[in-house]
């Protein structure tokens, strides 16, 4: 979504990975994520903690919109990894769209609130040179 490609050009340019679960599902893994977004002119950018006890992960105690409003992290598009409703103890990468101030996820075909999600990253996206 983020890179403006089908899910067929993703795949021919990316290896799948089995979940470990052994439920059949396949996963793309951050790192096949983060060198195909390169490839296409996209880079993750540092995303922001706020003292929670694992770097990547949001307190359960925050008011995570408030969080989000407070650094401007609304304004941007950004991966968000999320908590897997279909894999529990398994995150989920869905997209933020600025524009329309909702997250884009794979297994919806509508944009749904944030407020849907247990969000564990926010990590902004960058945009550079485009090498296509």
């Amino acid at each position: 979504m983020l890179s403006g490609r089908t899910l067929e050009q993703v795949l021919k340019r990316c290896e799948l990975r089995d979940a470990p679960n052994g439920s059949g599902k396949q996963y793309l893994t951050t790192r096949e994520t983060v060198r195909f977004l390169n490839r296409v002119g996209l880079h993750l950018g540092v995303w922001p903690n706020w003292g929670a006890e694992n770097p990547y992960c949001f307190r359960d105690d925050e008011d995570f919109s408030v969080a989000m409003t407070c650094e401007g992290l609304e304004k941007w598009p950004a991966l968000l990894c999320v908590d897997s409703r279909t894999l529990p103890g398994f995150e989920h990468a869905v997209v933020w769209c600025p524009e329309r101030r909702l997250v884009l996820d794979p297994q919806h075909d509508e944009a749904q609130p944030i407020s849907r999600y247990r969000v564990r990253a926010w990590i902004p996206v960058v945009p550079f040179a485009d090498d296509d």
